[in-house]
């Protein structure tokens, strides 16, 4: 049997990362699957088990344990970490704790990004420091502007931090507005032109892999070099 691999993680008991989650323990219910030993913190324990509870997962296999966790209470989040590395083991703080476990085990940190960071391009350090006030009083929708574009700038510098010893990626879902976040600010529909479903954000759309990374063939015959393979290589003189 396969060594469960092991996931800690947070903002997952409900929109995308419940979805993923739950990806992870129903989509393959093959016994030689690969089985998870999910970790996770939530502000609200009893409803986040009873969401899992509601997957009918194979427990044989799989695991999730939920412990109570308030990123905005930083000596919470401490104990958090703790707790999770006793059972086997704020985001950028949190990588913090867990940063000597994730290079001894060459882990894989995953951010669920935003292209709501693009929206941020008029603004300006001063600018962004000074909104990010806790007594500053702004609209949640460029709060949740500027805080996607402060997460990526994370990413990236823990990215450089762990080059070599783990790997870091963020990744942007597309247009979800499903989420209980997006829901609660009433600025977006479900019916909106291009919007997914939390279903499909969980997914790379194959297709649109596809259409955007073609073949070396498909390359050369758009531009013209179908032959240019075959064609003998000039000779120095």
């Amino acid at each position: 049997m396969l060594l469960a691999k092991t996931i800690v993680a947070t903002g997952a008991s409900s929109g995308m990362g419940f979805e993923l989650l739950k990806h992870l323990l129903t989509a393959n219910p093959s016994p030689t699957a690969q089985p998870y030993r999910i970790i996770m913190g939530a502000r609200d324990v009893p409803r986040t088990l009873a969401a899992f509870d509601t997957l009918h997962y194979d427990t044989a296999r799989h695991s999730v344990t939920v412990l109570p966790l308030e990123l905005f209470d930083l000596a919470g989040t401490r104990e958090f970490a703790r707790e999770s590395l006793k059972r086997l083991a704020a985001q950028h703080y949190l990588l913090h704790l867990f940063r000597d476990k994730l290079v001894e085990s060459k882990s894989r940190v995953i951010i669920v990004s935003s292209g709501a960071v693009s929206l941020t391009l008029t603004m300006t350090a001063e600018s962004l420091e000074k909104d990010l006030r806790a007594d500053t009083v702004i609209d949640l929708y460029t709060t949740y502007c500027q805080t996607k574009f402060i997460q990526l700038v994370s990413a990236h510098w823990w990215r450089r931090e762990l080059a070599g010893k783990a790997t870091v990626v963020a990744v942007s879902p597309g247009f979800i507005p499903g989420t209980n976040l997006v829901k609660k600010s009433g600025l977006f529909s479900e019916d909106m032109p291009g919007a997914q479903s939390i279903a499909e954000g969980r997914y790379l759309e194959l297709a649109l892999q596809e259409k955007w990374s073609p073949s070396k063939e498909a390359i050369e015959k758009e531009a013209g070099l179908s032959d240019w393979a075959e064609a003998p290589i000039p000779q120095a003189i």
